[in-house]
């Protein structure tokens, strides 16, 4: 089923409301079973424009599902993605309302590059992604959602909600990436100062480069880009943890620096 653009504006639309006013929805993969991943990035890209006529701003993107074993365990493919406003970004120190958030989770320590020049696809390889990017930084994501949880993950509903974009912490630190191979970059998780979980820069598509090449390549299809200035959180290495009011999560990667990200109690 591919929705038309009536349908299409009313469900951003209803998506809008749903984050103004904290209330759930019921999913649209249950409404419109058959609707198609390309009718909910069309959602998603209505969503956005109406975000900005509201006087948001798109600072950059966020790629999600970029390690094989979430990929396995959702049953799909490929990555999503989903754009990230001003309104999206906290600073590290300010704290976060998670009464704000629709069923949030931590789902980052990941790591955002910092584009110096535009990469628009199609064609764009890791080569091109290393000599567009500023410098990368340590990233926190807390995910939100508006849509009833169903049994079983339906990513079309989470592309149209724009992948579930919630709040973002950006480290201070912004690290140049001569002769750093993201690949290795160890990364630990520490929740209210005990270490809880550690990964390494590979989980996200075996290099976090080819998530960059990959959503410029994927924002081609609509006609868009990714611009200079902007950011790109390139997908958690570690994740799934429900975060309670007055939680402290500290990430601190190997030679990138440290983020930390507090709730507010």
């Amino acid at each position: 089923m591919v929705l038309d653009e009536a349908l299409i504006d009313r469900l951003a639309e209803e998506i809008l409301n749903a984050e103004s006013s904290r209330t759930f929805l019921p999913p649209i993969s249950k409404r419109y079973p058959s609707f198609t991943v390309e009718d909910a990035y069309k959602i998603q890209m209505k969503l956005m424009e109406k975000r900005i006529r509201l006087g948001e701003k798109v600072v950059g993107w966020k790629a999600g599902l970029t390690s094989k074993v979430a990929q396995q365990h959702y049953g799909v493919n490929e990555p999503d993605f989903g754009f990230i406003t001003d309104k999206m970004i906290v600073q590290e120190g300010e704290q976060i309302d998670l009464s704000e958030l629709g069923n949030p989770s931590f789902e980052g320590a990941e790591i955002a590059f910092l584009l110096k020049d535009d990469l628009r696809g199609p064609g764009v390889n890791v080569a091109e992604v290393l000599k567009a990017t500023e410098g990368v930084l340590p990233c926190i994501e807390i995910i939100s959602g508006w849509m009833e949880k169903t049994e079983k993950f339906n990513i079309k509903d989470s592309i149209a909600h724009n992948g579930n974009a919630g709040r973002f912490v950006l480290g201070g630190k912004i690290t140049p990436l001569q002769d750093i191979d993201l690949r290795l970059v160890g990364v630990v998780l520490e929740l209210n100062g005990e270490i809880v979980a550690t990964a390494a820069g590979a989980a996200a598509l075996g290099n976090p480069a080819h998530v960059v090449a990959w959503l410029a390549n994927k924002l081609a299809t609509f006609n868009a880009k990714l611009c200079a200035g902007q950011i790109v959180a390139t997908g958690t290495l570690i994740g799934g943890i429900e975060p309670k009011p007055g939680d402290v999560f500290k990430v601190t990667f190997d030679r990138l620096g440290t983020v930390v990200a507090k709730m507010k109690k």
